[in-house]
């Protein structure tokens, strides 16, 4: 193989590798916001979408909104969960679903101490995360196995 026909392999390789950092990062402040202080909150909206992109195949997102106290500021955010964006699979994201909604409309915030305004409903480790992981890092390494045969 010249130079050029590398190319592809190099650009596919590098995206994947990006989103298999971002997937990382998010595992890693998921895990660091479950030592986060904790405040009392109000679960504003809360709900999973389902949107169908322009081949008809279905996707979920969640809409979520809250508010919390701290310090006497009150505060609003969105995240649901660090690394949950949209998902194909909605086993991936019901579970955190779950979780934020337990006690609903009351909820359970970990904010950052260092930034209020930074907040998550749920942290650790979530199946979304481990799938991120395996899918990124699949896709990514799968030119590989095609290089010389």
């Amino acid at each position: 193989m010249n130079f050029i026909e590398y190319i592809p392999l190099v650009l596919w390789s590098t995206v994947f590798l990006i989103l298999f950092l971002n997937a990382l990062f998010s595992l890693y402040k998921s895990l660091k916001a479950s030592f986060w202080p904790e405040a009392q909150g109000e679960i504003i909206n809360l709900q999973i979408n389902e949107e169908k992109d322009s081949e008809g195949d279905s996707f979920y997102t969640t809409n979520t909104r809250y508010r919390y106290t701290v310090d006497n500021i009150t505060y609003q955010s969105s995240r649901l969960a660090y690394g949950l964006d949209s998902w194909a699979f909605l086993w991936l994201t019901s579970g955190a679903f779950k979780e934020a909604a337990k006690y609903y409309p009351n909820v359970i915030v970990k904010y950052n101490p260092k930034w209020p305004n930074e907040a998550t409903l749920v942290t650790g480790i979530k199946r979304f995360h481990i799938a991120s992981l395996l899918l990124f890092s699949g896709f990514g390494l799968m030119p590989l196995y095609s290089l010389d045969r």
